[in-house]
Order: structure tokens, then C-alpha cells, then sequence
């Protein structure tokens, strides 16, 4: 078993890596970075406070205050200064660019790339926003997607597509919708 902390008070436990004034890593963690990481196994933090407390296991925070305040969420990927800053206990969420995810306290199964990409969204769950400020307006919000800069969407179970400025959209084939033979009637075999 081989334990390495290099730097003032860095303390990292079996087999782990801490490097920095502060840093600690848990079990097979490493942390970079001036008060990075926390003391939960399986974790890589790399920037200064990154993954800073608790027991969160699983996680990957890079940037300048990634993930700085989760304590019990697990397997969230955070890339990008202040990204899930206020994250405490939601796992299974990506979060790519400068503060996506920055207000989620608890949410779960969440994409936001961007930068500030879900940065309202308090209580979002199972949702993907992507482009910069792409949100959700209203709280409570489940199993929608916000697609493009300034893109926005207000229920749950939607898709919002570009923003007040977009004019067209289009693409070089009809919009198709998936068959259900549940809403078939008077069908006919083709001879």
C-alpha cells in the first residue's frame, strides 16, 4: 500500500495521492490543488478547492471550486471553474463549462455543457441542457432537454430547440414519429 501527500498538512489515505497545502485524498483518490479533494475513495480532484469536502466517492471535479461542496454524491463528472458549486448529495450528473450545474443542491442523472449551462436549475432531474445559459424556468422539472444558446423550457417532459433569436429550424427529412401498434385499427394485410 503506497500513500503519497506532498505539500503543508496534505494528507491522503492508502493508496491514494494528495498534492498541495491542504489536499487529501481518500482511498485510490488523487487530488491537485490548493484544499482539493476529500477524504471519500475512488475521487479525482485537480484545482484549487476542487472536491473539497465529505465523502462523495466516485467523482471527477476539475476546475478552480469544482464540486466544492459535495459530501455524499457520487459518479458526477464536473469540468470547468465553479461547476456544481453547490452541489451537496446529486450523483450521476455531467457538467462540462463554467458553472453548469451551479445552483443543483441534490439533483440526479443530469447533463449541462456550457458554460453556465443549468446554472438555475434547482431542481432539475434527468434532464440535458446544452449551450451556454441553456436552462429550466421553472423548479421541478424532470426528463426535459434544453438545446442551444439561451435555450429555455418551462415543463417537465419537453424540448426546447434554440432561443428567440433562431428563425428557422429545419433538417433535410420529414419529422417521423415512432409507430405504436396500440393505436392501429382496421389493418390489412399487403398482398
Amino acid at each position: 500500500s503506497t500513500a503519497v501527500a506532498i505539500g503543508s498538512l496534505a494528507s491522503s489515505a492508502e493508496q491514494g495521492v494528495a498534492v498541495g497545502n491542504f489536499a487529501q485524498a481518500g482511498l485510490l483518490s488523487t487530488s491537485v490543488g490548493l484544499s482539493a479533494g476529500g477524504i471519500g475513495a475512488g475521487n479525482t480532484a485537480v484545482g484549487y478547492n476542487a472536491l473539497a469536502v465529505g465523502e462523495a466517492g466516485n467523482n471527477v471535479a476539475m476546475g478552480s471550486s469544482a464540486m466544492p461542496a459535495t459530501i455524499t454524491g457520487f459518479n458526477n463528472v464536473g469540468i470547468g471553474a465553479g461547476v456544481m458549486n453547490n452541489n451537496i448529495s446529486g450523483s450521476e450528473n455531467v457538467a462540462i463549462g463554467t458553472s453548469a450545474l451551479g445552483s443543483t443542491l441534490s439533483n440526479n442523472n443530469n447533463v449541462a455543457i456550457g458554460q453556465e449551462a443549468m446554472l438555475g436549475a434547482t431542481t432539475a432531474n434527468n434532464c440535458t441542457a446544452v449551450g451556454f445559459l441553456s436552462d429550466f424556468t421553472t423548479p421541478n422539472i424532470t426528463n426535459s432537454m434544453a438545446l442551444g444558446s439561451l435555450s429555455r423550457v418551462g415543463i417537465s417532459n419537453a424540448v426546447g430547440i434554440g432561443n428567440t433569436s433562431v428563425t428557422s429550424i429545419g433538417g433535410y427529412e420529414d419529422w417521423t414519429n415512432f409507430s405504436d401498434g396500440r393505436f392501429k385499427t382496421n389493418l390489412q394485410e399487403n398482398v
